[in-house]
């Protein structure tokens, strides 16, 4: 689906082919040479069908902007990625390992190697009781710890240790960011307190996207509060570093202490959040709940233990 625009008149050629059960062949635009007579073949009849494989967010976007896509392809299918873990999926797995491994004539994985290759389909899915669907980074895993294995003139059987010498390699070619982020913490440039106590300071957790590896990290979230009818100020947002969703949770708290403190008089408060050396932008409403913790620290003066780290979402409720 993402193809069909990166060409000029893809789409329309396509959509006209599948309307017209005709493949007619034209020239491409667009080039230096112009023939002044161009012989033009008859369109050779066709009779197939069509299936597009592309993101959700490519299928509502061709939804809203070509009103004969609905009319061409009529049958959407969703494909999950990932799936329950219970005690038949193991196996599935297994079965997937194998036939991958036979294909492609990769060393055969002794059961703790198996195994290894389920947890990482696990990590993958990121929930408890779920296993992950993408199958291509499965397979990927596969040829690696099979390399592995060729290199530690193991035998002919994939072990474990070549499976996870593979997830760790894989890892260590990714993480640059991670560890350039986890060396300015032990220098002290970026500064995140675990010991001790603060007043309207709570650690959060923030999980940095490369686009090819995600990974989190500490950051500090702090709330200053005084006098005044100005309420929360999303500091994040005034920099316009405030993503929809975040901005959505800071006002999300507004409603919560309104609800708490103002049922009987106006909440006359001034306060501001903030990501302490946080650059990058903020988005997501998980750190609704430490939010909350540093404003109701920093109004009642009453200190957080720096050894704790807070993440999670919060309704106007409190729940």
């Amino acid at each position: 689906a993402e193809d069909l625009f990166s060409q000029r008149n893809v789409w329309a050629e396509l959509k006209r082919t599948l309307i017209s059960r005709t493949l007619a062949i034209v020239e491409e635009e667009g080039g230096l040479y112009v023939p002044t007579v161009s012989v033009r073949p008859e369109p050779i009849p066709t009779n197939v069908k069509v299936i597009m494989i592309g993101h959700r967010g490519s299928y509502e976007e061709l939804l809203e902007r070509e009103p004969d896509f609905i009319k061409i392809f009529k049958v959407l299918a969703d494909f999950d990625e990932e799936m329950d873990l219970n005690a038949k999926t193991p196996r599935q797995y297994a079965a997937f390992v194998r036939r991958i491994c036979k294909k492609e004539k990769l060393g055969e994985l002794e059961v703790a190697a198996v195994a290894a290759v389920a947890e990482y389909g696990a990590r993958l899915a990121g929930r408890q009781g779920k296993l992950s669907t993408r199958f291509g980074e499965i397979a990927d895993l596969l040829r690696e710890a099979d390399y592995w294995k060729q290199q530690d003139g193991a035998g002919r059987r994939v072990l474990a240790r070549h499976v996870r010498a593979a997830i760790h390699e894989s890892i260590r070619r990714r993480n640059l960011t991670e560890e350039k982020l986890r060396e300015m913490v032990r220098l002290g440039q970026i500064i995140i307190e675990v010991e001790g106590e603060r007043v309207g300071q709570v650690n959060g957790l923030v999980i940095q996207d490369t686009g090819s590896y995600l990974f989190g990290m500490p950051a500090r979230i702090t709330a200053t509060v005084s006098p005044g009818t100005a309420g929360i100020i999303n500091i994040e947002r005034e920099a316009q570093l405030s993503g929809r969703t975040h901005t959505k949770g800071v006002l999300i708290i507004g409603g919560f202490l309104r609800e708490k403190f103002g049922a009987t008089r106006p909440v006359t408060v001034t306060a501001s959040l903030a990501f302490e050396q946080s650059y990058s932008g903020v988005e997501g409403d998980s750190a609704s709940s430490p939010e909350i913790y540093a404003l109701l620290s920093a109004l009642a003066g009453l200190p957080v233990h720096q050894g704790i780290a807070v993440t999670g979402s919060v309704d106007q409720k409190g729940y």
